[in-house]
């Protein structure tokens, strides 16, 4: 499987409403390959916040990010099924590359299936008072939040991922979305949980969600989360501004920033000979030079961004609802 390819795949999901709703909504979810990788580039690992003070951090996180889902997951007919080359690995090596599957596929659920336009790791999230959300009570906490471009309030989601179709798990995650009372004061328009793992060979999702709540509130404003949000793609883009692979582009109205990401090919057996991919990674301006305060300063003229990103190259561009861009140069 290559994130660079121009593909089409399907996740089987299984959405089911609290773990008392006997009633299920099973779906085929159909994405392409600039999609998820939208969600490799967006999607940050807690364990970047280790690599404070490594300049080149970003760039060297979306290799590791590309190279894992590339390694983990071939393409079978239109599904994704796992590779051998996981076999070889031990019991943690194999259990750190699910939990990273199922980050960065709750990322991809919750906007294909919720429309959810953000969702970043609470733990990337400056409190008020500048620390990190690290532990809330006794609980090291681990959810992440998204949000909804015009709705009110944030989603609680828990990610989890595993080979199997772990009910321990899932109940494991879905209670620890629950604990979640309030966030910025206001109950969570949704909790529920996310695992990733693979039923006869096809890696699929099962989303559940509840309506109970415990009693721990996250507090923090809107300017901490859009950082926490923007700021990785932010640092990607700025390690190339200063080199040639970044320009500026001009879309529907909108002064936007692209950067020329380069991709080795991971060298396999059926391809000896490494080359290099590329692919671009675009945002407006404003998001790198001002970073936005609140969801209200985003601009109305964004809205038109997805657009005018059709108009000019089609299929070969993918813009989320957080107004970042992924497209494949022409050929």
């Amino acid at each position: 499987m290559l994130l660079t390819k121009m593909n089409s795949y399907q996740l089987p999901v299984e959405n089911r409403g609290g773990m008392e709703d006997f009633l299920s909504s099973n779906s085929l979810v159909e994405f392409s390959a600039l999609e998820l990788l939208h969600a490799v580039v967006t999607c940050t690992f807690p364990a970047s916040r280790v690599l404070d003070g490594y300049t080149r951090k970003r760039r060297e996180e979306l290799y590791a990010k590309c190279a894992m889902m590339e390694a983990a997951l071939i393409q079978n007919e239109e599904y994704f099924g796992k590779s051998p080359v996981i076999g070889y690995l031990d019991s943690v090596e194999k259990t750190a590359v699910s939990y990273y599957l199922g980050l960065i596929f709750t990322k991809l659920v919750s906007a294909r299936v919720f429309h959810e336009d953000f969702l970043t790791h609470v733990q990337l999230i400056h409190r008020e008072n500048g620390e990190y959300f690290f532990y809330i009570g006794r609980k090291k906490r681990s959810e992440m939040l998204s949000y909804q471009l015009g709705q009110e309030g944030f989603s609680v989601w828990a990610a989890r991922g595993r080979s199997n179709n772990s009910l321990d798990a899932l109940q494991e995650g879905l209670s620890q979305a629950q604990e979640i009372r309030a966030v910025q004061g206001m109950a969570p328009r949704m909790r529920a949980v996310c695992m990733t793992y693979y039923e006869k060979g096809i890696f699929s999702a099962r989303v559940q969600r509840s309506a109970k709540q415990g009693t721990e509130d996250l507090d923090f404003t809107e300017k901490e989360y859009l950082r926490a949000y923007y700021q990785p793609v932010r640092e990607l883009l700025l390690e190339f501004y200063n080199r040639e692979e970044m320009r500026e582009c001009r879309i529907q109205g909108i002064d936007c920033v692209e950067a020329r990401v380069t991709l080795p090919y991971f060298i396999r057996e059926d391809a000896p000979d490494e080359v290099e991919r590329s692919f671009i990674l675009g945002m407006p301006r404003d998001l790198i030079e001002s970073p936005l305060q609140s969801f209200a300063d985003i601009p109305q003229k964004w809205r038109r961004l997805r657009e005018g990103l059709w108009e000019r190259y089609g299929e070969d561009c993918y813009a989320g609802g957080d107004f970042v861009y992924v497209r494949l140069e022409a050929s």
